[in-house]
């Protein structure tokens, strides 16, 4: 069971709890497992496909690590930017520049956060009916800015455990305190949020189906990571990290040559390499005896 936690309790138990302006359903009522629809939340086209169970939005927030912002800039027009996230708890964490256009949109005004992940292209027989299978997540809210060092450390930790892996916090170099002032971090509440999912098949005209003249499916898509590409200027004596394993599958080695491993050992493939060139030297080194070696008379 999902249980909602106090807002931005991890980061900062001083800042106050922002109440949902436009929700009509009071906090008494309200499932701590579904999020309440309110007029901006609900659904209007296909509502069947809305999602505010808890657990599935948070599931679709974890899958992903891109989201687009939308603001009204300080000129009065809107304007959409892409960047990256995290979910910490109750809230995502949202990072920038130090009093950036964007950083400071969040914090005093209401914004529109959506994430959007495409799992497969629907081929219908006709065009009309092609579509996509895909999870979006629309959440309204306005940000509050976490201002404590500590609570900045908890966050900035949150999001690189998110879009990283949780060891690259440990052995990367902290953040110097130039580095932190730098960055402003705000924490937007999930109080405010819709889901909307496609997940099946096509959903031809019966008659384009029983004319049965045209191909259709569904092409199934995935955000898929390539091998990791040590930077030129590492030292040969800094090793791939171990955990990097979490970016590939198992038998995709690194583009230097090795697979992450304990002890950074070579591909199994490079061992296989290693024997075969042994077989031909042992070979041509037995064929070279044998011609050139002097005959006994």
């Amino acid at each position: 069971r999902t249980t909602r936690t106090t807002h931005i309790q991890h980061c900062q138990d001083t800042l106050p709890r922002m109440p949902n302006q436009d929700s009509s359903t009071s906090d008494d009522d309200v499932d701590v497992d579904e999020f309440p629809q309110t007029k901006r939340t609900t659904l209007h086209r296909l509502p069947k496909r809305g999602v505010f169970d808890r657990t599935q939005v948070y599931g679709i927030l974890d899958d992903a690590f891109l989201c687009h912002i939308a603001i009204v800039g300080p000129d009065g027009n809107p304007v959409t930017i892409p960047t990256s996230y995290a979910r910490m708890g109750d809230n995502l964490v949202i990072h920038g520049k130090n009093n950036s256009r964007l950083m400071k949109a969040i914090i005093s005004g209401p914004v529109s956060i959506s994430v959007s992940i495409v799992d497969g292209l629907v081929v219908g027989r006709s065009l009309f009916h092609s579509s996509m299978n895909y999870r979006g997540v629309v959440v309204f809210g306005q940000g509050e800015e976490v201002t404590s060092r500590r609570g900045k450390l908890q966050a900035l930790k949150a999001f690189s455990d998110h879009v990283l892996t949780p060891e690259r916090w440990e052995e990367a170099r902290q953040p110097t305190d130039a580095e932190l002032s730098a960055t402003m971090v705000a924490l937007v509440p999930l109080e405010e949020v819709s889901a909307k999912v496609r997940d099946g098949p096509v959903g031809d005209d019966a008659a384009d189906v029983e004319a049965d003249k045209y191909w259709a499916g569904v092409v199934p898509m995935r955000m898929v990571s390539g091998p990791p590409i040590k930077d030129a200027e590492v030292g040969a004596q800094v090793k791939t990290p171990s955990y990097m394993a979490r970016f590939f599958g198992p038998g995709v080695v690194c583009a230097d040559g090795r697979a992450p491993g304990p002890r950074d050992k070579p591909a199994p493939w490079m061992a296989y390499v290693a024997i075969l060139f042994a077989l031909v030297a042992s070979f041509i080194t037995k064929v070279a005896w044998h011609f050139y070696m002097p005959k006994e008379e």
